[in-house]
């Protein structure tokens, strides 16, 4: 048993939602669940009357998740995860940056730890940057826009902690969006700012060479030191 649960709704959300949503394995018919697995866990795919909403759990990465999976140390509500990410996420809405508008979290905490939820609106016909690098068919405007975007994040001094082509989205008219910031930040430091873009170049290269984005990539970081 969890010694008791927290739970928030964005109020701008205008459609209703409600804690059962969190309850993926239950049979509810208000909600419809679809798993996917991605990167450390899975992610699930709601369907909320027409609504289209994505439910992400906290899950550990690194040497530490061999001992533990979700749990996280307590320190307080506004220092845990999906906390800090819903009102991040929040900001940038407001700022209207590309990234999804956030729904809801859920934290169950249970003496000195915490398993966190955070639920999101799709991206909707979109696809990640490393399915578009792999299939070769990424263009000058992908590439134009993408830059536009990350130049926007930089401008508005948001440091994202794990930018890579999975976080990178494309839809149908080439708009980007940027997701899962999880451990992101405002903050002033160019030093700080800059290095997602070697984290974004790092994972390119690691998938498959393209020499055009890369290019593109250390240029705005040459102009974002220089500025």
């Amino acid at each position: 048993m969890f010694d008791r649960v927290y739970t928030k709704f964005n109020e701008e959300i205008t459609f209703h939602v409600d804690d059962n949503i969190f309850n993926v394995h239950s049979a509810n018919y208000a909600y419809q669940f679809k798993a996917k697995k991605i990167g450390r866990g899975e992610v699930y795919f709601i369907d909320c009357n027409n609504n289209k909403l994505v439910l992400k759990e906290y899950n550990r990465g690194g040497l530490i998740r061999y001992f533990t999976k979700n749990k996280y140390l307590y320190l307080g509500l506004k220092r845990t995860r999906p906390f800090k990410e819903f009102l991040m996420l929040k900001r940038m809405h407001e700022l209207e940056l590309p990234v999804p508008r956030p729904v809801s979290i859920k934290l169950s905490i249970s003496g000195f730890y915490y398993t966190g939820k955070i639920i999101t609106e799709e991206v909707l016909n979109a696809v990640n940057l490393k399915k578009i690098i792999i299939s070769k068919k990424i263009n000058n405007q992908m590439i134009s826009n993408i830059i536009s975007v990350l130049r926007n994040l930089i401008q508005n001094n948001i440091f994202h902690s794990d930018l890579n082509i999975n976080n990178i989205l494309i839809d149908e008219s080439l708009s980007i969006y940027i997701i899962d910031f999880d451990n992101s930040f405002f903050t002033k430091r160019k030093k700080l700012l800059i290095k997602p873009l070697d984290r974004l170049i790092k994972s390119i290269r690691k998938e498959q060479e393209n020499k055009k984005l890369i290019k593109s990539i250390s240029e705005l970081k040459d102009e974002i030191i220089l500025s």
